[in-house]
């Protein structure tokens, strides 16, 4: 953990690597608090996303925070879409934006920040197509066998497509037909 204030490391230690993350911070985030109760100015305790979880949450309504929220969250992505449908964002320059939303969450009042930037959106669609891509490539793999096989009947042809394409998480079989 560092300070506010340029980065000035409070508390440092190594453990195990098989050691948990969040069990960590919120033992170090209760030690934290305890030395800065004692300090005459408001602090901050910023950390990444594994500070923000339920169980850390008693601790972090002592004491301002500043953390990014785990996308493992369901309403993580509930906000991400409520913010993309609003027409009016707060422009921070030329590819960035951001949206503020005041809500509150694990029994705490929160401001979060939801930023879009061009470079981040572009990184994702990238990573996306790079994925359709190479799914559709397997499928076309996939289907140059299954045309290979003998059926019985048209049903079962049918059926063994249908099962094939329950494993194909972004493409959908539009039509087919027995030759």
């Amino acid at each position: 953990m560092v300070s506010q204030d340029g980065g000035v490391p409070l508390v440092s230690q190594s453990w195990d690597g098989n050691a948990s993350d969040t069990k960590i911070f919120q033992d170090r985030a209760e030690a934290i608090l305890a030395t800065l109760t004692r300090s005459p100015t408001p602090q901050y305790l910023v950390a990444d996303s594994k500070l923000y979880s339920k169980d850390t949450a008693a601790t972090l309504k002592q004491l301002g925070f500043i953390t990014r929220i785990p996308n493992t969250l369901k309403l993580v992505s509930q906000v991400i879409r409520q913010a993309l449908r609003w027409a009016f964002w707060h422009r921070i320059d030329d590819t960035r934006r951001s949206q503020r939303i005041e809500l509150c969450h694990y029994g705490m009042a929160q401001r979060w920040l939801v930023v879009y930037a061009e470079a981040a959106f572009a990184r994702a669609t990238a990573t996306v197509n790079k994925a359709r891509q190479r799914e559709s490539e397997a499928i076309d793999k996939q289907l140059f066998h299954l045309q290979a096989k003998r059926f019985e009947t048209p049903q079962a042809a049918q059926a063994a497509l249908g099962a094939l394409a329950t494993s194909w998480p972004s493409h959908r079989v539009a039509s087919s037909r027995p030759d």
